[in-house]
């Protein structure tokens, strides 16, 4: 069977699921794409290998042949020459879905399952070694705790080892353990003494071959399974995939629950961090459904996606959902800066409706999204606005801005501050450099300045928007005047005319104003500025055409009763030439219609025994004038 090592990143929607690693690539590869490299070289695939990234190179231990059981080969990956070399075999037995981490560059393996057949079978182990990979040496350690396991979570932080979960079970493939054979704790390790110490009890909570990785110096244990009481287990038909995420902080020792993952679950996928990013590829899942179906009367189990993690915002995101190669289960992963290496594993063979175990390998390579910097969404010339790269190790970020920002203070570190030099549309843009390539985050965008000034924001009365003048009553009438909302405007100043009133004052939050009109005839013209925090500018005026004795031209020529109106409306148009023709309008308070007639009779009735309690404006168009009343429907 041939071997290959292939490289991926997110511009593609190809998702492979084998044994993941991730390291410093030296050759040039794009990013977008899954890339093959040198095939694995040993003979028989392989899967529930583990594995850990010392420098450039990728440790694979032992795993489980399709043919001839556990492995006992350990092979190293290098990254820079894209070549295989075989290690020292270690001196322990070989197995399967054991844990692996790596401390002070020293590659740390242990615990799993020694069965020598299946998958089904269980012999769980809790011994424990330590690999020198300058010396290619391994040293037997303090076993991992009291209580043998397999299918558990390692991980590092802070120069301290952690196991937890897994089972303990040591039975031979007749049924999955009862629940109560799931181990229920995290363990930490000390490499300076040696010795492992309890550290959580997570109560009811247990998993097998859940996922984890690290951010930020915490751990995120994600999904795995729990077996029912009552499983065939050469069927993997029952149980519980886990969905959910779990976050542990060595300096508390807290184990608290997350959002959990946005499908059905799963367990045995790949699991890796990069750039303070989790992510989930892959894996399997057993909850009691018949399967997923993905086309031609086939169903599976295994997914084929990415997913990852933000802990900033502790939301999951979908990245991709096609893999041409099969849907794989059963790996494992590391990370070295900001590449992933896939490789070993099971997949699944859309053609055949079967699983085979794999020899591939793949390396993955993200694409940052715009989700990496926070800051405003407005810019001024007086205040300084700040913006952070969300990265705990950001080491120097050099930041680039847009020719109106220019940067105070903070240049060189993750969190920058800004001012506009000018108005209109900004930006800012981070990149770091990790030694082994320069990543470049997306430009995050906002506004600069005052709201803009923009004629086209109107001014105008409900359901009379470009209507300029308009006819009011004098003498107190009240009016609820609008203005188009205006971008980046956190709140309005109103200039009534001479004489006008404002309701509840001149600065509204919203883009309306209810005011009373003056008690003398004449034109008036009302203004409007939209504000921010930078400043504002005018956004429009309106013209308005005030009559007294009920007038603003036809006003004194409508009479609407009653009013309040109950079952209907009766609108009277006193005066006027027989054939002229009535636009009339009834409007809510959300502005929309609920009434409109054009018609040359002089009484209209207007139904509202189904319409709302509330307030309503009758607007009517008679020739060129224009005028409106207040309403009130009250059942």
């Amino acid at each position: 069977m041939k071997q290959y090592i292939y490289i991926y990143s997110l511009k593609q929607s190809l998702v492979i699921y084998f044994f993941l690693s991730f390291t410093c690539y030296t050759n040039s590869f794009a990013q977008g794409t899954w890339t093959q490299l040198q095939d694995f070289p040993n003979v028989g695939g392989r899967t529930g290998a583990s594995s850990f990234a010392i420098g450039n190179e990728i440790f694979y231990i032992s795993g489980l042949n399709d043919t001839t059981g556990p492995r006992p080969e350990n092979w190293a990956f290098n990254t820079s020459t894209n070549s295989w070399t075989q290690k020292i075999s270690p001196q322990f037995l070989p197995r399967f879905f054991g844990i692996s981490f790596v401390i002070n560059g020293k590659g740390y393996f242990g615990s799993g399952n020694l069965a020598q057949t299946k998958v089904s079978d269980v012999v769980a182990t809790n011994d424990f070694y330590e690999y020198n990979s300058i010396t290619d040496n391994w040293a037997i350690k303090q076993a991992i705790g009291p209580t043998p396991r397999y299918g558990a979570v390692g991980f590092s932080i802070g120069g301290k080892g952690y196991v937890g979960l897994g089972a303990n079970s040591t039975f031979a493939n007749t049924l999955w353990p009862m629940i109560g054979t799931l181990v229920k704790d995290i363990l930490e390790y000390n490499p300076i003494t040696d010795r492992w110490l309890l550290k959580v009890n997570t109560g009811s909570y247990g998993a097998i071959n859940a996922q984890v990785f690290t951010l930020n110096n915490k751990a995120y244990i994600c999904g795995g399974f729990v077996p029912s009481n009552t499983v065939n287990i050469e069927s993997f038909s029952d149980g519980i995939t886990r969905k959910n995420t779990k976050e542990f902080d060595p300096q508390t020792y807290s184990f608290i629950s997350k959002s959990n993952m946005p499908d059905i679950g799963r367990h045995m996928a790949a699991s890796f961090s990069i750039l303070d990013r989790g992510y989930i590829v892959g894996g399997h899942a057993e909850p009691e459904i018949i399967g997923i179906p993905i086309g031609n009367g086939i169903y599976t189990n295994y997914f084929a996606d990415v997913f990852k993690y933000n802990p900033y915002t502790d939301t999951w995101s979908n990245l991709s959902n096609t893999n041409p190669l099969g849907f794989i289960a059963r790996s494992a992963s590391t990370t070295i800066c900001n590449y992933g290496y896939v490789s070993l594993g099971t997949s699944f063979n859309l053609n055949s409706n079967s699983t085979a175990y794999n020899h591939l390998n793949y390396r993955y390579a993200i694409v940052p999204d715009n989700t990496y910097i926070v800051g405003p969404s407005l810019v001024c010339s007086t205040i300084d606005a700040q913006f952070t790269l969300q990265l705990l190790d950001a080491g120097t970020v050099t930041w680039t801005t847009s020719s109106n920002i220019f940067i105070v203070s903070g240049q060189g570190s993750k969190n920058v501050f800004v001012r506009s030099s000018s108005g209109g549309n900004g930006w800012v843009q981070a990149s770091i450099n990790l030694g082994c390539q320069v990543v470049s985050f997306p430009q995050i965008t906002f506004w600069a300045g005052a709201p803009p000034a923009d004629s086209n924001y109107l001014i105008w009365l409900p359901g009379m928007r470009g209507v300029n003048p308009v006819s009011t009553a004098s003498g107190g009438t009240v009016y609820n005047f609008n203005v188009d909302p205006v971008p980046y405007a956190s709140s309005y100043t109103w200039q009534p005319p001479t004489g006008f009133t404002a309701i509840g004052g001149k600065i509204t939050i919203s883009p309306s104003i209810s005011i009373t009109t003056s008690s003398t005839d004449g034109a008036y013209t009302l203004y409007c500025r939209a504000n921010n925090v930078c400043g504002s500018n005018w956004t429009n005026s309106i013209i308005i055409n005030n009559s007294s004795g009920g007038g603003g031209g036809i006003q004194q020529r409508v009479a609407a009763y009653p009013n309040p109106s109950n079952e209907s409306l009766t609108v009277i148009l006193k005066e006027t030439d027989s054939s002229e023709v009535a636009e009339i309008n009834l409007i809510n308070k959300f502005l929309e219609k609920v009434y409109t007639l054009k018609t040359p009779e002089k009484e209209i009735s207007i139904s509202t025994q189904n319409l709302p309690d509330g307030t309503y404006y009758l607007n009517i168009l008679l020739g060129k004038e224009l005028t409106q009343k207040q309403v009130l429907v009250k059942h």
